[in-house]
């Protein structure tokens, strides 16, 4: 059998980039998803319950993360993770138009959360630009328009939509 420098790689650079472990999953074909990382951790299993659509999952976990005091912007780096994943599922066909539909919702749902709770506590995530974004009024095809939106706002921009 040849040698596959991926196999041998590919956990190191993991390790070095802190992926979740579904991303390690979907590189090696792996049937579970903690095959790397071994047990997971709550930011972990949030990802994976928005890349696998969970949406109460996703919400439990994520009012289990802020009720414990965890950095509400660690969570919307969570969501930028799962953002990946479910590109990357939509890129191989595994996830459909429908599914994008549904992580959108997910995304923007928990979005809302942490950031309620980052206007609870007076704080606000250091603002790295302004966006201004839309559709045509009336258009009613904004999946990729409110997707666009979550992760701007995870990666520090101010939207105006």
């Amino acid at each position: 059998m040849p040698f596959k420098a991926y196999e041998e790689l590919l956990p190191r650079a993991m390790t070095i980039h802190h992926y979740p472990s579904c991303m390690y999953q979907k590189c090696l074909n792996s049937a579970t998803l903690n095959c790397f990382y071994g047990e997971s951790t709550m930011h972990e299993k949030l990802i994976e319950a928005i890349a696998s659509l969970d949406e109460a999952k996703a919400l439990e976990l994520t009012k289990e993360l802020l009720e414990a005091g965890e950095d509400p912007t660690t969570i919307l780096d969570d969501l930028r993770r799962a953002a990946e994943v479910i590109g990357s599922k939509f890129e191989a066909g595994e996830y459909f138009i429908a599914d994008l539909v549904m992580a959108g919702e997910i995304l923007k749902t928990v979005s809302e959360l942490v950031r309620e709770r980052l206007k609870a506590l007076g704080r606000a995530r250091e603002v790295v630009g302004r966006l201004l974004i839309g559709t045509v009024e009336g258009d009613i095809h904004d999946i990729g328009k409110n997707i666009v939106v979550t992760m701007a706002e995870a990666a520090g921009f101010e939207v105006i939509d």
